[in-house]
C-alpha cells in the first residue's frame, strides 16, 4: 500500500505511526524536508520501542528523510528486530542476504527470516519455503519447504497455496495427494492467482483430485489465459483446434497460439507452424 504525504503535520505523523502499528508499510512517502525533523522527534517520543525503532529504520531505508541511508536504517532495524518486530526482522534478513547496508551473511539472514516467519510474517514463511526448496541460503530440504509453504498457505497467501499444491501434486516433501493439491489450487484460484487458475483447470481436465469436468477446466484455464499466462493461452488454443468443450474454430485457435507463441511458448510455436503447413 502506498501513502503519499506531501506535508507532514502532527496529525499526519501520528497517522503514519498508527498505520505502521496496524501492519501497513509504505514504500513511497513524500515528506517535505522541513517537516522531517517533526517526524523524527515524534517517533523518538513514542514509548513502544519496537514500533519506534522500526519506523525510524524505515525512514532511512526508504529515504523518507530525503535520502536513502541503509547503514542508519540497519542500526534502527536491528534494534526493532531484537524486540521482535517481524517486519523489521524480515527487512534485516533481506539486507543480510543481499549485503545492503551491512556485510552479506547467509546464516544471519536465515536466522532473521526464521524469526520473522515464526512470529507470523506470512511473506517470510513463503520465502523460506522457496529457500528450502531451491537450496537458496540453506541446503535443500523438501520437507522444510513444504512445512513453510503450508504454514503460509493456511494463512491465505495465494503464492504459497500454489507452491504447496504443486508439492502435493508432484510428491515433493510430502506424499503425493491429488485431492490436497486440488484443494490448494482452488484456494489460490479463488483469490485470482493465475497459476492457481491454470492448476485448477488442469485438475478438472485430468481428473486429479476431482471428477473430470472439462467445462470447468475450460472456465479456469480461460481465466488464466485472459491474464496473459502463456501455457493457459496454448491450452485454450488446443480447445479451439480440437473442438473440445467449444465449437471448433481454427482462426481462434491460431489467435490463442499466437498469443502464447509471442511469449516464447514452444508448444504454441510448433502448433502455429503445423496449422500454417496443413
Amino acid at each position: 500500500m502506498e501513502l503519499i504525504l506531501n506535508t507532514i503535520e502532527v496529525k499526519s505523523v501520528k497517522k503514519f505511526y498508527k498505520l505502521y502499528k496496524r501492519g501497513y508499510l509504505f514504500e513511497n512517502i513524500k515528506i517535505d524536508k522541513d517537516k522531517w525533523e517533526d517526524l523524527y522527534n515524534f517517533l523518538f517520543k513514542q514509548k513502544e520501542e519496537a514500533y519506534k525503532y522500526a519506523c525510524l529504520g524505515y525512514c532511512h531505508y526508504y529515504g523518507y528523510s530525503g535520502s536513502i541511508d541503509y547503514e542508519r536504517a540497519i542500526y534502527w532495524l536491528e534494534k526493532a528486530a531484537s524486540l521482535d518486530d517481524i517486519r523489521a526482522q524480515y527487512t534485516l534478513a533481506s539486507c543480510l542476504e543481499n549485503g545492503r547496508g551491512i556485510i552479506k551473511d547467509d546464516n544471519k539472514a536465515i536466522y532473521w527470516y526464521e524469526k520473522a516467519a515464526r512470529g507470523g510474517y506470512v511473506e517470510t514463511q513463503c520465502y523460506l519455503g522457496i529457500c528450502y526448496e531451491e537450496g537458496k541460503l540453506v541446503s535443500k530440504d523438501a520437507s522444510r519447504a513444504t512445512y513453510w509453504y503450508e504454514m503460509a498457505a493456511t494463512s491465505g497467501n495465494d503464492k504459497a497455496q500454489v507452491y504447496i499444491a504443486h508439492c502435493y501434486n508432484e510428491g515433493i516433501g510430502v506424499s503425493r495427494d491429488y485431492k490436497k493439491a486440488f484443494d490448494w489450487f482452488q484456494k489460490a484460484a479463488e483469490q485470482g492467482n493465475v497459476l492457481g487458475e491454470i492448476g485448477l483447470g488442469l485438475c478438472y481436465y485430468l481428473g486429479k483430485g476431482v471428477t473430470v469436468d472439462k467445462n470447468k477446466a475450460y472456465f479456469w484455464i480461460l481465466k488464466a489465459a485472459t491474464k496473459g499466462q502463456k501455457e493457459a493461452q496454448y491450452s485454450i488454443g488446443v480447445f479451439y483446434e480440437t473442438g473440445e468443450v467449444v465449437s471448433k474454430d481454427i482462426s481462434l485457435a491460431k489467435k490463442w497460439y499466437d498469443l502464447a507463441a509471442s511469449q516464447g511458448d514452444k508448444d504454441a510455436q510448433e502448433a502455429l507452424k503445423r496449422l500454417e503447413n496443413s
